[in-house]
């Protein structure tokens, strides 16, 4: 997808879950990090986008979204943005499914953002103890028994 990406900041620290636009090239900046790691959710054809030293910083706060199987840890740390993706072609796409063009109505758009916030919303929790931590660990998985 080329320009602004649309899709859901997560901020544990304001526990908030916020729908922006973002430009590919500054998603390390509002996420606050160097290096980026992918959480693939293919049911949902979504990613979350974490920073992939999250674990190892001190005073992070945590958030889950959903049921947690599809990951390693009990919780992800710091800020995360949850994204739309297409397996297929392997690119970014709009969180919105069938999100309409630019020329609609602007109420069927803000219906689509809002349905999706719904969603999305409803599957964060935010870890509420400020001693909560998870100890970053390191896993080497054959390719075999992928």
């Amino acid at each position: 997808m080329k320009g602004l990406l649309n899709g859901y900041l997560i901020d544990p620290v304001e526990q908030e879950v916020t729908w922006r636009s973002f430009s590919e090239s500054k998603i390390r900046n509002v996420i606050g990090c160097d290096l980026l790691e992918l959480v693939y959710l293919h049911d949902e054809n979504r990613v979350i986008v974490l920073d992939e030293e999250g674990l190892l910083k001190n005073n992070q706060r945590y958030w889950k979204y959903g049921d947690m199987n599809n990951v390693l840890n009990n919780a992800f740390a710091g800020k995360g943005i949850i994204l739309g993706f297409d397996f297929d072609k392997g690119e970014f796409i709009d969180i919105c499914p069938d999100f309409p063009d630019k020329q609609t109505d602007s109420n069927i758009i803000l219906e689509c953002i809002e349905n999706t916030y719904t969603e999305i919303e409803a599957k964060v929790s935010f870890i509420e103890d400020e001693n909560y931590s998870e100890e970053p660990f390191f896993q080497f998985v054959p390719m075999e028994n992928l």
